[in-house]
């Protein structure tokens, strides 16, 4: 009835208009139409009613409509030039809800009494003032059949039953005790459903008001966020069991799935434990969840996942996007801790942080950019700086290791004890990469940098201190390297062919290289390497003005090919 109401409201500015000349320009309007696929005549008129109404109502502004979702909004130009949107689901409830236009551009000209043509980014209704509620579970004391939102006397006794019941604005209030769930793979199907969800919810708050614990069983998601705003977790726990990932079919899974396109989703103080494939992750669509922070969490025994074909998969947190931020959280013995890969063209991972995080054990891999699905490019601007990772496997993992992208930095790490601290392995473009300040101490190489195919590899080391290495300080093979201002003590001290810097070339790549004002510290007594710097002469590489704390004589750079100098080696 509201919306017939409507629109005989605007018949009037309708008559009024068609009297004064063209007004809207149609193929706009049944273009939105078509956006939902289908040729809605009711919501056809509705658009035509709201923009009649609007020119009537605002003949000297520029009105503009566009479609989100099944709803629309309706835009005037204020004086700062920002846009007021007002929209409605029911067209009662009006209110102003301006942040990000995202993520479909349109562009539909109205006509009152001058024309326009403006670009706009859409994005699912923020903002929205709502009556706040408070649902309490308690696991003791909780009776779902009588529980009241707002009365800490009726509580919920199950998550489920309170999930169910969220509305927007609302916090859960989750008392201590045991929550049991059973996981669900819903491998990204939308129909199967986990059994706590979030689903195009805003502004709800999830805290752990005591010592409460979720726990389940088996493979799967435990909640899933889908299409969300504004979405909190706090100190809430999970445990699983550790379960393998099923394979024949590979199913995968996230303790806290993360699906569609999220926005401004904070997990904070939240612990995970036992997860066997992912802690958190957005797996199974386009990483299109922005502005997500996940801080001061624990990771703890988790992220194998038994597949062969996989090797070693499972990490901490994936599935990262753009504007992602990962700080002061914990991880300990997990197969991988934090993991960027799977971004796609149209939702590029760009301006990620990850920093100040103590990660402790990666049975594999630590911090990792895997640029798996498309090119480099969507992997850009990622400054990884001020994490500990501490290996006690010296051999067999890497301390941090990417394969792509674009203006990544890392500073100010500290990586102990894996077998490669820096593995940086082309398979495609590696553009600015800055690596500076870190140390890379105890690993068997501390970094390790090879150009492979036809791939680019721009990389500058700048300012690290390269320390105790069993083998090689640096070991590079193609690309475009810069070496300045490091400090280099003890690296390869159990062969003679090894040393503190070697340069090679790579998959038929030629080097253009400089090793300069680098600091070279004298080995202990245990070190038996001679070489400080090894090269291939014809490669051009530029060595110049760098220092030797020891003896003049005993500083040593030696020119030899891979083959040669391999050779060598295995002959010691």
């Amino acid at each position: 009835m509201l919306r017939f109401t409507y629109i005989l409201l605007a018949l009037p500015g309708l008559l009024k208009q068609i009297v004064r000349g063209p007004f809207v320009h149609f193929t706009s309007i049944i273009l939105i139409s078509f956006h939902h696929g289908r040729m809605d005549v009711m919501r056809l008129l509705i658009y035509f009613a709201v923009l009649f109404h609007a020119l009537n109502t605002y003949p000297d502004e520029s009105i503009r409509l566009a479609p989100i979702g099944d709803d629309f909004f309706l835009m005037e130009n204020l004086p700062d030039e920002k846009f007021n949107i007002y929209y409605s689901f029911d067209l009662v409830h009006w209110e102003l809800a301006y942040t990000v236009l995202y993520p479909e551009k349109f562009s539909i000209p109205v006509r009152g009494r001058r024309s326009t043509n403006i670009f706009w980014r859409v994005e699912s209704a923020i903002n929205v003032p709502v009556r706040r509620r408070v649902l309490f579970v308690s696991a003791e004391r909780g009776n779902d059949a009588s529980a009241v939102p707002g009365d800490p006397s009726k509580a919920f006794a199950t998550l489920q039953s309170a999930f169910k019941a969220i509305q927007d604005g609302d916090t859960v209030s989750i008392s201590g005790g045991k929550y049991e769930v059973i996981p669900v793979l819903t491998q990204g199907n939308l129909n199967l459903h986990p059994p706590l969800e979030l689903s195009h919810k805003k502004n709800v708050t999830i805290f752990n008001d005591g010592d409460a614990y979720i726990v389940g069983e088996g493979p799967g998601e435990y909640l899933r966020i889908h299409g969300c705003e504004n979405i909190k977790i706090i100190g809430v726990n999970f445990r699983g069991n550790r379960p393998n990932v099923p394979e024949n079919p590979l199913r995968l899974s996230a303790m806290v799935l993360l699906s569609g396109y999220n926005n401004h989703i904070t997990i904070e103080n939240t612990s995970f434990q036992g997860f066997g494939n992912h802690g958190i992750s957005q797996l199974f669509d386009p990483r299109a969840s922005r502005n997500v922070l996940i801080q001061n969490c624990v990771f703890r025994d988790g992220g194998d996942s038994n597949v062969a074909l996989l090797l070693q998969d499972g990490a901490a947190i994936s599935g990262i996007g753009s504007a992602w931020t990962v700080q002061n959280n914990s991880f300990v013995s997990c197969n991988r801790a934090i993991e960027v890969e799977g971004a796609y063209p149209n939702f590029p991972t760009d301006g990620v942080e990850i920093k100040n995080n103590h990660i402790h054990n990666s049975r594999n891999i630590g911090i990792m950019i895997f640029t798996t699905v498309s090119g480099s490019e969507n992997y850009k601007n990622i400054t990884i700086s001020n994490n500990i990772l501490t290996g006690d496997s010296p051999l067999f993992s890497n301390g941090i290791a990417l394969d792509g992208g674009h203006d990544i930095q890392l500073v100010a790490n500290s990586v102990r004890g894996y077998g490669i601290g820096l593995w940086v392995q082309g398979a495609k473009d590696i553009v600015r990469l800055q690596v500076r300040e870190n140390e890379f101490l105890a690993c068997s190489t501390g970094i390790h940098f090879s150009q492979t195919n036809d791939s680019a590899l721009q990389i500058r080391i700048d300012g690290n201190t390269i320390h105790e290495n069993i083998d090689y300080g640096i070991l590079g093979f193609g690309g475009d390297s810069e070496i300045v201002g490091n400090s280099f003590s003890n690296n390869g001290k159990f062969y003679v062919h090894s040393g503190d810097v070697a340069l090679f070339d790579g998959a038929n790549q030629s080097v253009s290289s400089r090793i300069e004002t680098n600091t070279f510290n004298p080995g202990g007594e245990d070190r038996k390497s001679h070489f400080n710097i090894i090269y291939v002469p014809e490669l051009g590489i530029e060595i110049r003005e760098n220092e030797y704390t020891g003896p003049a004589e005993e500083f040593s750079v030696h020119a030899s090919t891979w083959i040669d100098f391999l050779r060598a080696r295995l002959n010691e």
